[in-house]
């Protein structure tokens, strides 16, 4: 990222030389010195099972919102799901059940 700022850019993989002078810990110049890239297919399978994963858990979270995102308003009258509208029409009975024998009581 440092040498990104100078133009100057390591090579991805493989051995390369690096078209500028650099100074090193030692206060040496070094110019155009030879580097060899590390990353090797281990790394970039590593980078790729990680974007799999995300992509994965980003997939599902989506699908799984669509799947339980309760109908409000209209959409709840006109809905062509009818185990939700049983669900919500007990749930309903059940809590003037509750408030009629708490006036009752």
């Amino acid at each position: 990222m440092l040498l990104g700022a100078y133009g100057v850019v390591p090579p991805y993989f493989g051995t390369n030389h690096l078209l500028a002078n650099i100074v090193g810990l030692d206060f040496n110049s070094h110019p155009n010195p030879l580097v060899t890239a590390s990353f090797s297919l281990p790394f970039y399978l590593g980078f790729l099972s990680i974007g799999l994963i995300t992509t994965s858990l980003i997939v599902n979270g989506i699908v799984e919102s669509r799947k339980t995102r309760e109908r409000r308003g209209v959409g709840a009258i006109f809905t062509n799901n009818s185990e939700q509208i049983v669900q919500k029409c007990l749930s309903a009975a059940m809590v003037f059940e509750a408030l009629t024998r708490t006036s009752n009581s």
